[in-house]
């Protein structure tokens, strides 16, 4: 089984992350188990579901890269439950300047990648590259 990196501080910076989001959209959403592959359930203000999303915390600034580096795994299944339930699939980053999303799709350029920090080799396998030009801005932060 591979180590949790996700730390408490993490957890609270996503919470922390979806509650302004909620607050500047208008909408609500459910927390998902730790370790799920969706994060949140984003809902309409009638509890219709709206869409699924999966959210990134980032020291970079939106514009640092060119593309965006996303596991094509969890790319994968999170556009397989979108499918499966009919709603779309987000990916919503908080870089250190801006919060943005992007509405995940196949066909993204694939390449191996990943973090080399840790010395973890898992950290290495097919990412998806997401054009930064694909991603809505949010909000400045």
């Amino acid at each position: 089984m591979r180590p949790i990196y996700e730390t408490e501080k993490d957890r609270n910076r996503e919470e922390q992350t979806f509650k302004l989001l909620a607050k500047k959209m208008d909408f609500d959403y459910i927390n998902m188990p730790q370790l799920s592959v969706v994060d949140k359930l984003l809902c309409y203000k009638d509890k219709r579901l709206a869409a699924i999303a999966e959210l990134k915390i980032r020291t970079n600034r939106f514009n640092a890269y060119p593309t965006y580096l996303f596991s094509e795994t969890k790319c994968s299944a999170l556009l397989s439950i979108g499918e499966a339930i009919k709603v779309p699939a987000l990916l919503i980053v908080r870089f250190s300047d801006q919060i943005a999303f992007t509405k995940l799709r196949g066909g993204y350029d694939q390449n191996l990648g990943g973090r080399v920090d840790r010395g973890d080799s898992k950290d290495i396998e097919t990412c998806v590259f997401i054009p930064m030009q694909e991603f809505k801005i949010i909000m400045e932060v």
